[in-house]
């Protein structure tokens, strides 16, 4: 399968790179840096602007699926900030989303400009995706999600009081990736979501599937390493079972 992966070198992006080329596929890695890109025998990293809808239909041409993992930049002075809240309060024996949901921006007003940001460029980036896709007639489009669309309840994760406000410049970004897709007709979409917590960790292969409600362990954990978000991923990129359709991965 010939791959053409938007966000090569991101968190989540590198990793499915990783996972498809171990398979044996064929990839393009997208991305500002491709110094970066993992080098492999199956993998040519190329430089792209997310935004240069030309430039990206040409880098898609003769691919069979396009890989979303575009991420937008985030405020890093903001994210440092949530971090050592966290490892703070985990030196106190707090579990991490316990301190996540702790978590509240020392500045308000930059938090909530750092969120429409991410929106605004989310928004812009998707849609050029969209139109590079459709110009280079490919018809599959695989987009990694986010967990903040996730029902508990019947009601959005990112909805509920106890949703960790540090995640919600992600949340709500990567909720338009998903309503901009479902608006689409004649391309094959998918979205995959994580659990509520995304770590490095192992790559076991064991994994539970889901649709539109957030998965949780027994203990009330909804987690999953990135390494075995991109084997489900990859997976699904192989045997196509949620055509137009979101899912999700937890343990």
């Amino acid at each position: 399968m010939k791959i053409a992966l938007v966000g090569a070198t991101g968190f989540i992006g590198s990793k499915i790179l990783e996972e498809a080329a171990a398979r044996g596929h064929m990839v393009t890695g997208l991305c500002r840096h491709p110094a970066k890109v993992l080098q492999h025998e199956n993998v040519h990293a190329v430089s792209a602007d997310v935004m240069d809808t030309p430039a990206l239909q040409k880098l898609f041409v003769g691919h069979d699926v396009i890989v979303h993992s575009y991420s937008p930049p985030f405020d890093a002075k903001l994210r440092a900030e949530a971090n050592e809240f966290v490892t703070r309060m985990a030196a106190e024996g707090r579990p991490a989303m316990e301190a996540f949901s702790l978590f509240r921006p020392a500045d308000l007003a930059a938090h909530q400009a750092d969120v429409e940001a991410r929106i605004q460029a989310q928004t812009a980036a998707t849609r050029s995706i969209i139109r590079a896709a459709q110009g280079a007639n490919v018809k599959r489009l695989f987009a990694v999600g986010g967990a903040g669309t996730l029902l508990v309840n019947g009601v959005r994760t990112m909805d509920r009081p106890d949703f960790p406000v540090a995640f919600e410049g992600g949340a709500k970004s990567t909720a338009v990736v998903k309503e901009l897709l479902r608006e689409q007709r004649g391309l094959e979409w998918t979205v995959l979501c994580p659990p509520m917590l995304i770590r490095p960790g192992e790559r076991t292969g064991k994994f539970r599937l889901g649709l539109d409600d957030l998965l949780t362990a027994p203990d009330g954990s909804s987690r999953i390493s990135v390494e075995d978000f991109a084997v489900a991923f990859v997976d699904e990129l192989e045997t196509p079972k949620h055509v137009c359709r979101r899912f999700t991965v937890a343990y």
